[in-house]
């Protein structure tokens, strides 16, 4: 099967190397992404776009939803690449429903195909590194009570983002610092089908989530947050909480300055 796409965006958007055109083998699946940039001019509010698939002489026009927020570019953050932390398979596409860590999990998860994967995006003008989402792979980090090492360096915040499920899920950050001395940060992992705490905002909306048997309701949605940092001290490591039904698919720094 062969034909074209055709976006229209919301005013004040612009296109980013999207695909044009398709080309499909018999009995072959193939995910296609259409990134867009959100324009510092562009109308806040919710705006309304169009995907559209023309082939074989018709067209399957989609409609999609974007919040446009204000926002301030995050100048010097670092995304972080959660490859080398991640420990949980937490996301699961609709061609591999089952392609997922259900054994912690257990029988929902999360909808990779609403989610970018493997792309550095700016929400409210913070970068966020997501990992890859493809079929196979750790794509978040389970809190266990791991400690990461990170980019010394003098922060102002850590900004996460992920979602928890069977509840809120409580727990302590403990900021480890150049300087031999440590800062606990009480926070939380929200419930992804309800709306964001306060403190939280949400990153990516999800229409549904997945069963093995296919979408399951209510909608569901990843947060992001910060972790408040000393920004006159050298931040060395993060030291995580113990968690069960909690996943952070992005960690990015914030400097101080």
């Amino acid at each position: 099967m062969s034909g074209t796409f055709s976006l229209t965006l919301p005013p004040g958007c612009q296109a980013a190397n999207g695909a044009k055109e398709f080309s499909i083998p018999p009995k072959e699946r193939r995910r296609y992404q259409f990134p867009f940039i959100i324009q510092e001019n562009a109308p806040l509010g919710r705006a309304t776009g169009t995907l559209s698939l023309n082939y074989l002489g018709s067209e399957l026009a989609e409609e999609f939803v974007v919040d446009i927020g204000p926002g301030r570019p995050a100048a010097g953050a670092i995304a972080l690449d959660l490859t080398r932390w991640a420990n949980i398979d937490a996301a699961a596409f609709d061609a591999d429903r089952a392609d997922y860590d259900s054994r912690r999990i257990g029988r929902f998860v999360y909808p990779a195909d609403f989610t970018p994967s493997d792309r550095i995006v700016r929400i409210r003008g913070v970068p966020y590194r997501m990992a890859s989402l493809e079929d196979g792979r750790k794509n978040a980090i389970l809190p266990q009570g791991q400690t990461i090492t990170i980019p010394e360096g003098r922060y102002r915040g850590v900004a996460l983002m992920g979602y928890g499920h069977d509840g809120n899920h409580p727990g302590q950050w403990i900021l480890h610092y150049a300087d031999g001395t440590r800062q606990g940060v009480d926070s939380e992992i929200p419930e992804w089908c309800t709306p964001a705490p306060e403190g939280f905002e949400v990153a990516f909306t999800a229409p549904y989530r997945y069963i093995p048997g296919g979408p399951a309701p209510p909608p569901c949605e990843l947060f992001t947050w910060t972790l408040e940092c000393d920004p006159a001290k050298t931040l060395t490591a993060i030291e995580w909480p113990r968690m069960i039904h909690a996943y952070v698919y992005a960690i990015t720094l914030l400097p101080s300055q």
